[in-house]
């Protein structure tokens, strides 16, 4: 009895707090998705369970979910969800990262949703994917971690400024190269809007 009681209290806390704000950077977001692409919103449904949206693709940014024109469909968050429903705008044009959330059937389920914006692609051509944002914060601290120290970027208080969502982690041979060879990353501040 006892044991049920806490899990009911740990499932209540999650609930509570699913949809609290975690500090994570925009890096971390493009590097764990499957896709990105931009493209704009023709059509949109809702239902308790899912958002759906039909996207006509305007660009592949990572890897290529549909030819320039295509229409694709991707998911998103629905009514009854804790965090809310996604929220897309018809005929409006975003960066959409996208993962494949069940292999048996290839549902694109975004992950990440920017309104288009020529400054957030500039910035995703610095990301490099071998490092690894890490935050380390009072209040979100990720203790012993096992990504070795040249492979991350660690974000402490000192960079958690206002230029942190438009800093990136590269390595320092690599800045602003796609692809290259070994190099410690680094963590390059964005350009200051304070």
């Amino acid at each position: 009895m006892q044991g049920t009681r806490v899990l009911l209290l740990i499932s209540l806390i999650k609930f509570v707090y699913g949809c609290e704000p975690f500090v994570y950077h925009d890096q971390s977001s493009y590097c764990n998705a499957d896709y990105a692409f931009s493209g704009i919103v023709q059509d949109s449904q809702e239902t308790d369970k899912e958002s759906i949206f039909q996207v006509q693709v305007t660009s592949n940014i990572k890897g290529q979910v549909a030819y320039k024109g295509g229409i694709i469909t991707v998911y998103g968050r629905g009514r009854m969800n804790s965090c809310g429903p996604t929220w897309l705008r018809l005929n409006k044009e975003y960066i959409l990262y996208v993962s494949i959330d069940d292999e048996l059937t290839n549902k694109l389920q975004i992950t990440e949703p920017h309104e288009f914006n020529q400054t957030i692609i500039n910035r995703i051509k610095s990301y490099d994917c071998y490092c690894k944002v890490e935050i380390n914060l009072p209040q979100q601290s990720i203790p012993d971690s096992s990504i070795p120290a040249r492979e991350k970027c660690v974000i402490t208080e000192r960079e958690w400024d206002c230029t942190f969502q438009n800093g990136y982690c590269a390595r320092t041979r690599c800045r602003g190269q796609s692809r290259c060879g070994s190099g410690e990353c680094q963590w390059f501040p964005g350009v200051s809007i304070c």
